[in-house]
């Protein structure tokens, strides 16, 4: 049995893809200076201006981030038309989409793969739960890719990638302190260190970070303390070695710990629901139609323990040069530990329970009762995960009219995830359990509070029982390759593909407390999935400004397992499902390079759609995932930089993505809750699976469908050696729905951020504040069974939105 617990960092590691990408000047305009910057980035692992690779690539520098305060991801998300981040219990389990293709598989299954793949220093992230170093780790550059990765990196780049690069020693002795403070006591510390250690032979780099902050949400069950905060420190370091002129040895690596407090949530209760069926047993509407209220009332269990968090990765690249070729070869290895905990009812008092005697008033499945108790629930997630990959290709210069790479690449994940789950009752006695007090049951009966009996503990903040055990494996083998022709003078025709065998394991031990059943027979689950994703390119160059290209490239989401007791064999297993994404755009410089202007159009043929279901057998009311359907998307997306005049710069970007499935798209997940006949959703007969709540047209879960940045920024000289700058951004992001139902929507809003600088070579202080107006809205929304009430009935868990933050920041380089 494999345990996946991290022995020691080791120098096997892999920088890869998104490592080597820079930013370097621009040539001079004719005037001498009213230039914006070229950028290179590595997206097909080759040096490339960014401005003249056929993939939509939005590029970030370190300056560009503090410039945008951009500290996390979700900053990211809501800074980055055509990037959406969700998060759940307090940013430690998070999902990434690019133009809207938000999975409607929304598992956090470790071993179901994300929509997009998340890399850093060229290594994929398999846990998505201690994603997040922006914030305590030295970044060099962080990269958008968006479209299918899938033809160079394989495993979850189904949608886009994101890759972030950590910085690299400079070639002459510097460092970096930088200190933060701002409001709800947000304290912030930096230091980097670069130095040459043998000149012109190996360079070394070293940093280290920690941040606290207590966090702006308001607790009604204990106003003392903020929710939201947490405590983050991290350290990195880098170092380069070329010992002769042909070999290059980069070798990187991180360490974070966290620790993270609940995040401001509401419950929106049952009595709110105002659509669907209508439940007999809890007098209540299964669906709530319209937007969902913002700024409700947080008010959580005082206690429940913090999230924590661990990440260590090592990444080593080797690299020498021939005259004709070069070989490369990347190796890693990551190991990250997570668990999260979450008040599951959401109720700072507990929840109402009726209270029955076991061998009197407590039957199988009803109980009687004559007096009440409130309940808290906790819920614990614990995730470990190790991964190791070895990376080898070769490839020609990077400048040839003929370019080719060959490659093959091994990758293996090991995950150990637990639930463990309490509730407690003060005067509970030890022969006593929960009734559900329904208000359609008959006065004093109710049905049996089932999974919350079989957590009873004397406190579920200090204690939880174990309900779900599984171990998994996933073992990835690839060989990949690329071949472009420059056929005439600007005009380049490439080809990309990746043949991938995923060999998946999964060992399920225990399913919540085996209520539902025993782990499936045969364990472990063993499947393998094939696939070979091409990538089909034409680009011109017009003028030596003008950039167009056009492309087809196939994306894939592996498969996977439902480890749940009482499926049918077919249900045990679900394939994988396939995009087509075709892409035309242009990148181009203008009015002598001050005005960058980059559009695109898209087209994503989407097949064999995961879904997130029931299973055929209603004793099991766990949910599971199949496939079924289709969907499709168009849209467009533009992005443009405007330097002005000397000390004005303009831009933005917009992004616009319609997914919508497909021709006879049904979800069995929400069909018994639309009601029959129905006035919320449009019901339709499936051969073999009756009466189906139909989602042909519906746009997906989470899908965003229109977001845009406006920007400007001012550098104004104030003497020799101090400039004052400025910079404005506003930020939107269109309203999504919480299910494929599209009756329940959330998120809309605008959002304004300020920095204001005085800067020298050597100095700045910065005023900043991010959601300048203090908007309210809900970044979040997820729907679960709770204890207290029937199991199909799904009550929504309510994410706020951070309110607004402000500080200073003061940076020395020396």
């Amino acid at each position: 049995m494999y345990r996946s617990k991290f022995i020691a960092l080791t120098t096997s590691a892999m920088v890869g893809a998104f490592a080597a990408s820079a930013v370097v000047p621009a040539a001079l305009a004719a005037d001498g200076n009213l230039v914006l910057e070229e950028i290179i980035v590595t997206a097909r692992k080759r040096r490339e201006d960014v401005q003249t690779v056929p993939i939509a690539i939005q590029a970030y520098s370190s300056e560009d981030l503090a410039e945008r305060n951009i500290t996390s991801l979700t900053d990211l998300g809501n800074s980055t038309p055509g990037i959406t981040v969700s998060t759940i219990t307090g940013g430690t389990f998070t999902n990434i989409y690019v133009r809207g293709l938000a999975p409607a598989n929304s598992s956090n299954d470790l071993n179901v793969e994300a929509n997009v793949g998340l890399f850093i220093d060229g290594i994929y992230q398999t846990s998505r739960n201690t994603a997040d170093i922006l914030q305590v780790v030295e970044i060099g550059q962080l990269d958008v890719v968006k479209g299918p990765q899938s033809a160079l990196y394989g495993r979850s780049t189904f949608a886009g990638a994101v890759g972030i690069t950590t910085a690299r020693p400079a070639r002459q002795a510097e460092g970096t302190a930088s200190v933060t403070m701002g409001t709800d006591k947000d304290y912030r510390g930096r230091v980097s260190l670069s130095k040459p250690i043998i000149e012109d032979k190996l360079y070394a780099s070293i940093a280290a970070a920690y941040s606290t902050f207590d966090g702006t949400f308001k607790n009604q069950n204990d106003p003392s303390d903020n929710l939201g905060g947490y405590e983050k420190r991290g350290a990195s370091i880098a170092l380069e070695f070329l010992p002769t002129d042909r070999l290059t040895a980069t070798l990187t690596g991180f360490a974070t710990k966290s620790t993270i407090e609940n995040t401001g949530m509401s419950l929106n209760p049952i009595e709110s629901h105002n659509c669907g069926a209508f439940n007999a047993q809890s007098q209540a509407y299964m669906l709530y139609c319209g937007s969902v209220p913002e700024g409700m009332p947080i008010d959580l269990t005082k206690g429940i323990p913090e999230a924590t968090s661990r990440s260590r990765q090592a990444a080593l690249e080797l690299e020498y040069e021939f005259d004709s070729f070069s070989i490369v070869s990347v190796s890693g290895i990551t190991s990250s530990a997570v668990t999260a905990t979450n008040d599951y009812d959401v109720t700072g008092n507990g929840s109402l329970f009726g209270v029955c005697t076991v061998g009197s008033t407590c039957g199988a499945t009803t109980g009687t009762y004559t007096r009440t108790v409130r309940a808290n629930s906790t819920l614990l997630n614990n995730e470990q995960v190790v991964t190791k990959s070895q990376e080898l290709r070769i490839q020609s210069p990077d400048g040839d009219r003929f370019q080719w790479l060959a490659g093959a690449f091994f990758f293996q994940s090991n995950v150990e995830s637990q639930s463990r789950a309490g509730t407690s009752a003060a005067g509970l006695n030890s022969n006593e359990r929960l009734v559900q007090m329904l208000p359609g049951m008959p006065a004093g009966t109710g049905a049996m509070a089932g999974l919350a009996n079989l957590q009873l503990v004397p406190d579920s903040n200090a204690t939880q029982l174990l309900s779900s055990l599984n171990y998994r494996q996933n073992v990835t083998k690839s060989l990949f390759g690329s071949l472009g022709y420059e056929v005439v003078d600007g005009l380049r025709v490439s080809a990309e593909g990746r043949y991938n065998i995923d060999r998946k394991s999964d060992h399920c031990l225990i399913t919540f407390f085996g209520a539902y059943g025993p782990c499936p027979g045969a364990q472990p689950l063993t499947a393998e999935f094939k696939s070979f994703t091409p990538r089909f390119t034409v680009d011109y160059k017009a003028t030596e400004d003008i950039f167009l290209f056009a492309s087809a490239a196939k994306g894939v989401r592996s498969g996977g397992f439902n480890a749940v007791g009482g499926l049918s064999a077919a249900e045990l297993t679900f394939d994988e499902e396939e995009n087509w994404t075709y892409e035309a755009g242009v990148k181009s410089w203008l009015f002598d390079r001050r005005l960058m202007l980059n559009a695109s159009v898209f087209r994503v043929d989407w097949t064999n759609l995961q879904i997130s279901t029931f299973s055929s057998n209603p004793a099991v009311v766990q949910a599971i995932i199949t496939n079924v359907g289709e969907m499709k998307t168009n849209g467009f997306e533009a992005q443009t930089q405007f330097r002005a005049t000397d000390i004005l710069t303009l831009g933005g970007g917009v992004t616009y993505s319609d997914p919508k499935f497909g021709k006879g798209a049904y979800d069995p997940a929400y069909s018994a809750q639309c009601g029959n006949p129905s006035t919320a959703c449009e019901m339709v007969t499936i051969p073999g699976r009756g009466i189906q709540a139909s989602i042909e047209g519906h746009r997906p879960a989470r899908s965003v469908k229109l977001q845009y940045n406006l920007n400007a920024t001012v550098d104004v000289p104030v003497s020799a050696d101090w400039d004052l700058s400025g910079r404005v951004d506003l930020n939107y992001m269109g309203k999504s729905y919480t299910n494929s139902l599209n009756v329940t929507s959330f998120g809309e809003r605008t959002l304004a951020n300020l920095r204001l600088a005085l800067e020298s070579d050597q100095y700045s202080i910065a005023a900043w504040v991010t959601n300048l107006t203090d908007e309210k809205y809900n970044a979040n929304v997820i729907q679960q069974p709770r204890l207290y009430s029937v199991g199909t009935q799904r009550v929504m868990e309510v994410y706020h939105g951070e309110g607004r933050r402000l500080g200073l920041t003061a940076t020395a380089k020396f």
